[in-house]
């Protein structure tokens, strides 16, 4: 059996898309365009826009492949309009993109997006306080389940980013030790990329902090 999800709607009439795992156990739940969490978990919520966002970047990764024209014309998908309402676009985006990778890329979408979301507000605003809560919201639920204690890893994954393209745009740039921990060494980095670069590219992209090849 493989890894599957089914629709359903809630006792409170909300449309929710349960993720189960190859053995047929629930490992996840997406109710109304939030963030899906894992079991025992529930308090890992994302808001509309990253959904959307992370809709949107996973179908900009795995493009539809081509149609014979054989067929005649047709509508394209286009992208998700990221205004934060979960309607009728983004519920059909969802359930085609579930179906049409499975929930381990949906799930790990839609954690890119919410990280992007939160890129974006730091380069606009230019203030980048909220990146541990962030980085452990977004990514912390692909790692361990809540009660999990093991090293938060993703902390590492976004300090390697970071020494990645950090010294392509700063010579003078000085790597980040790989410790897990976001402290204010890495916040002022993750604020010196983002003066340099564009937050989409970064963090909004195959290959940025999860690899969706």
């Amino acid at each position: 059996m493989g890894k599957s999800a089914k629709h359903v709607r809630t006792k409170d009439g909300k449309n929710a898309v349960e993720f189960y795992d190859e053995n047929g156990n629930k490992t996840s739940t997406n109710v109304d365009g939030k963030r899906p969490w894992r079991n025992n978990n529930p308090g890992n919520l994302q808001g509309g826009k990253g959904l959307q966002r992370g809709l949107n970047i996973l179908n900009q990764a795995n493009p539809l492949p081509g149609r014979s024209p054989a067929y005649g014309p047709y509508t394209k998908l286009g992208p998700v309009d990221e205004d934060g309402k979960y309607g009728p676009q983004t519920d059909f985006a969802l359930k085609h993109a579930t179906a049409r990778l499975g929930p381990a890329k949906v799930q790990d979408g839609l954690a890119l997006g919410r990280f992007n979301t939160f890129a974006r507000q730091a380069q606009g605003s230019g203030n980048a306080e909220g990146l541990e809560a962030a980085t452990h919201g977004a990514f912390g639920p692909l790692f361990r389940d809540k009660d999990d204690k093991s090293p938060k890893v993703e902390g590492g994954v976004l300090q390697e980013t970071l020494n990645t393209i950090g010294p392509e745009h700063h010579d003078d740039w000085e790597s980040l030790k790989v410790d897990d921990w976001i402290g204010p060494k890495t916040r002022t980095a993750f604020g010196r990329v983002l003066q340099s670069e564009d937050a989409d590219r970064l963090f909004g992209s195959k290959g940025s902090m999860i690899d969706h090849s």
